[in-house]
């Protein structure tokens, strides 16, 4: 009860430093926690740029040219594919001649799931889900929040799949499109991964799904020349479309916002903004447990053992953290962050970093008591 008594003692002649401190570094760690959240969204895009760039992967973007042509045209142009099952039949068999032809479709949900993705093709390897190299099989897959649906099955074609669960970095990336792994939009979730466009297009649970639906987001990995011929040739014997192929690297260095130079310096300012703030922490709790070193000497003198002043120190730096503390709760919760392995990093952390300073300053009492010096 001596100790407890001595630390609010200490606490409450501080008391003004105790609020002031209190708020500003609850505001620092305001700061700490946005900064986290954004290095998490942008180092997860980044990481899906690198995916693309790496492949060498050219969006396929569809230019309409009916409103363009004239009666002669139509009449001169050649459309030997016109119906939807010919459409049918002439993707499938595009994305059996050129297996680096990808595309990604967004689909409604089936049995309680908020909404189906399915990544065809090449797609397939350009995600963050360990998809087996060189599989020709479909693999379904849930969110994390659907883990429990790990086991299922789900008839993809002719082929019985049994449900898995993709990582939890899982995100949606399209050059045109991104959503982060955290969004609310993945909750919920059923994923389709099958090299065949065949497969897709039999999902039993989807009637209505079309040949149109594979067409806004077609990409190619690595192109080569006859690849690109043939997407060309077959959206506009189909959709009387034009296909401008542009590569990802190409895209990005025209969208400032979302180049991967950008990126790269979102990173580097999100981890030194980090150090910068955290070392701050780290000082000011240092020079406020500094200052009273002569009044624990003179405790020392009269009888207190070093354990008995080391713990006065840690009692004393951790009630100087009470409003941060609260303060970051407060922040976790609001962004519904207030996980047990987040509350657990954030103890951890208040602690430990407490108990570095106190061992810092511990030394340096010892030190210059045991010289002698009886005054700061």
């Amino acid at each position: 009860m001596t100790l407890i008594r001595q630390v609010i003692r200490d606490l409450v002649k501080d008391v003004g430093w105790v609020v002031f401190y209190g708020f500003l570094t609850a505001m620092s760690i305001m700061a700490f926690v946005l900064v986290g959240l954004s290095y998490q969204h942008v180092a997860s895009q980044n990481d899906a740029i690198r995916r693309f760039t790496q492949n060498d992967v050219s969006m396929v973007r569809v230019k309409d040219l009916s409103s363009l042509m004239t009666a002669a045209d139509r009449k001169t142009t050649a459309q030997p594919i016109s119906t939807g099952s010919g459409r049918q039949q002439g993707l499938v068999d595009l994305f059996q001649k050129h297996d680096n032809l990808g595309s990604l479709v967004l689909l409604p949900g089936i049995g309680g799931y908020q909404q189906t993705i399915v990544y065809v093709g090449a797609y397939t390897r350009l995600t963050a889900f360990p998809f087996p190299a060189g599989s020709g099989a479909p693999i379904a897959a849930v969110s994390p929040d659907c883990a429990g649906d790990e086991g299922k099955t789900l008839r993809i074609g002719d082929h019985e799949c049994t449900v898995t669960v993709v990582p939890s970095d899982m995100d949606v990336y399209h050059p045109l499109h991104y959503i982060p792994p955290a969004s609310e939009n993945l909750k919920k979730t059923l994923y389709v991964f099958s090299p065949s466009c065949e497969d897709a297009l039999s999902l039993a649970a989807f009637p209505h799904v079309s040949v149109d639906m594979f067409i806004d987001r077609l990409i190619l990995a690595e192109p080569t020349e006859e690849s690109t011929a043939d997407v060309r040739s077959f959206l506009y014997q189909n959709y009387s479309a034009y296909a401008e192929i542009q590569s990802t690297e190409n895209f990005l260095r025209l969208s400032a916002a979302s180049s991967t130079r950008t990126h790269q310096a979102y990173l580097l300012f999100y981890i030194m903004s980090t150090l910068v703030l955290f070392g701050a922490l780290l000082l000011n709790t240092y020079r406020i447990l500094r200052r009273r070193i002569p009044e624990y000497a003179v405790h020392h003198l009269f009888g207190a053992t070093q354990r008995f002043i080391f713990a006065r120190m840690y009692l004393f730096v951790l009630g100087y953290h009470v409003i941060p503390l609260a303060g970051t709760l407060l922040i976790l919760s609001l962004n519904r962050l207030a996980s047990p392995l987040n509350l657990l990093m954030v103890f951890a952390a208040t602690m430990g970093s407490a108990f570095l300073v106190t061992s810092i300053v511990q030394q340096r009492f010892v030190s210059k008591f045991s010289q002698g010096l009886r005054r700061e």
